[in-house]
């Protein structure tokens, strides 16, 4: 599985795909995201530290991505099935559905992306702080 731009050598923001190789086939999920290519890393397969906090927010959904592919694996290893990249792109499309409004999905990413950033202290009560405004106006 790998990440790639629709169009690497753009100034403007473009989708990033999600692509899966099996057996001389692939498919190719689009993730959703639109970013500036200055801010992806295609080797590190992550936005890098030049990408805003919500910017950065495109590295939860390669890592949901990822961890799709492999409780899919597993589910596949375990019940004796052959993997299929056309089961693999219907698991991504019904796992991506929100399951609470946007807004509030959106705060508790906010919330949980604190808690696992690795930041200074100073950064980290930034991002509080920002959060706790934007809490207030709802």
């Amino acid at each position: 599985m790998t990440f790639i731009l629709k169009e690497p050598k753009s100034t403007q923001p473009t989708i990033l795909y999600c692509l899966v190789r099996h057996e001389n086939e692939r498919i190719k999920v689009s993730t959703g995201i639109k970013t500036l290519p200055a801010k992806w890393d295609a080797q590190k397969q992550r936005m890098n530290r030049k990408a805003s906090l919500l910017e950065q927010s495109a590295n939860a959904v390669v890592d949901r991505y990822r961890t799709e592919f492999d409780v899919y694996m597993a589910e596949i290893n375990r019940e004796g099935v052959g993997f299929s990249l056309l089961g693999f792109r219907e698991r991504l499309k019904n796992s991506g559905k929100p399951k609470v409004k946007g807004e509030e999905n959106l705060l508790r990413f906010a919330r949980g992306f604190i808690d696992e950033v690795n930041r200074r202290p100073q950064t980290i009560k930034s991002y509080n702080q920002t959060l706790s405004t934007k809490q207030i106006k709802q």
